[in-house]
């Protein structure tokens, strides 16, 4: 038997919204039966919504939610999906979310549990923050009658992720989405060099494509220009080498993103100098991560 849960997207804002997906795969030869999965939210959230609805219960603190799945035949995979309000502080230490498989075997009756835990990153995303999620129902962001990114992040040091908008959402509850910017891995090389920016995430399902813009300063000890930087992305195969992003429409193999025709440029703000990337990505369960 094999259970899995994720939770999506990496980052929650606090007060915001993310999504637990719970899945259950037979891959015993009999077919399990009375089958119920069941999620448990971690002390400061509770559940908005749960599909499917018709045979899901949760407790009165919206805190623990099973569904009801019956009979699952040998090979065959059911999910459950909770929408969640996050209500941690914002801290350092992933937040986990529990799940609980309970099936009887068909073959002799006997009651058996699989266990089995996803986790996210609970953030302030407060303007200015480098890190911010959330689980949307739109393709765009309008805030006083005005078009906004879906997720905008800055570190320290004026590296950006942003995520302008979606197309191609995904179905179901909710779409997370979320962005931020890290610190970038001891010895990451990027082509023959050590990259030298941080790492800029972002995070989206399939089938959505997103516009992505991403900052990069130039700084005395890193000075960059759009006519010789170079901007990789980390393998979502292998998740361990830097690929060179190409230019769209090509897709480099190994990526699931380009650059924009004319969308790296040198853009100056507040004084600063900037190389800026504006890239079309594809959703995928590999969350895209950027450097140079």
């Amino acid at each position: 038997m094999n259970a899995h849960v994720t939770v999506a997207p990496i980052y929650v804002t606090t007060g915001q919204t993310g999504l637990v997906t719970a899945k259950f795969s037979n891959t015993n030869t009999a077919t399990a039966t009375h089958t119920v999965i069941t999620v448990i939210l971690p002390t400061n959230a509770f559940a908005d919504d749960v599909s499917p609805a018709a045979s899901c219960t949760q407790t009165a603190d919206k805190q623990t939610i099973s569904c009801s799945f019956g009979n699952v035949r040998q090979d065959e995979t059911v999910k459950m999906t909770v929408k969640f309000t996050s209500n941690e502080p914002p801290g350092d230490t992933p937040i986990e979310v529990k799940g609980e498989l309970r099936f009887a075997e068909g073959n002799d009756g006997s009651n058996d549990t699989v266990n089995a835990s996803g986790t996210y990153l609970s953030v302030p995303g407060t303007p200015g923050s480098d890190k911010a999620g959330y689980c949307t129902v739109s393709a765009t962001k309008t805030v006083k009658n005005k078009t906004v990114p879906l997720v905008d992040t800055v570190d320290r040091s004026g590296q950006t992720a942003t995520i302008e908008r979606l197309t191609r959402l995904a179905g179901g509850l909710c779409t997370p989405v979320g962005a931020g910017v890290e610190a970038m891995p001891p010895n990451a090389t990027c082509g023959l060099k050590a990259c030298s920016t941080h790492v800029s995430v972002v995070a989206f399902p399939a089938p959505a494509t997103g516009t992505v813009t991403l900052l990069f300063p130039s700084t005395k000890s890193v000075p960059l220009d759009a006519s010789t930087f170079v901007l990789y992305e980390l393998s979502i195969l292998d998740s361990s080498t830097w690929i060179e992003v190409a230019t769209c429409p090509t897709k480099a193999v190994g990526t699931d993103t380009c650059i924009n025709i004319n969308g790296e440029t040198n853009v100056t703000k507040n004084g600063v100098k900037y190389v800026q990337d504006v890239l079309t990505v594809e959703g995928s369960p590999p969350d895209g991560h950027y450097g140079g």
